[in-house]
């Protein structure tokens, strides 16, 4: 049941964008194309006003989305006896990569600590 609710909350961006680009082409050249080019405005204008549309039915859907994660977090803690918090703290130990220490070039750097570009003369 996990696996298929989170299968569903991935899918779900997908399938909206592609309903919203079915929609656009629907409305600018499909049967109801005459109705949005009946409008006296200017092409940019009806460009603008979808792009519009489209941003906010992706704001929606990404809302919900967040929304089901969070809840799809909550009930894998409650069938694992944790908490959210739990399951979403980083994991510790030796997954995670080391921090490197940076040493300076060598090359960069003469002995002396100073730059090289600042030794050589300008012409």
């Amino acid at each position: 049941m996990q696996v298929a609710s989170m299968v569903v909350i991935i899918a779900i961006p997908v399938v909206v964008m592609v309903q919203v680009a079915v929609e656009y082409w629907q409305s600018m050249y499909g049967q109801r194309g005459y109705l949005t080019m009946a409008v006296p405005v200017r092409g940019r204008v009806h460009f603008a006003a979808k792009a519009l549309y489209a941003c906010v039915v992706v704001l929606v859907e990404g809302v919900i989305c967040l929304g089901g994660l969070i809840a799809w977090f909550a009930v894998f803690a409650h069938s694992i006896d944790s908490t959210t918090s739990d399951v979403l703290r980083p994991v510790p130990g030796p997954l995670r990569r080391p921090e490197r220490a940076r040493r300076p070039c060598s090359s960069c750097w003469s002995s002396s600590g100073s730059s090289r570009l600042s030794s050589r003369s300008v012409p």
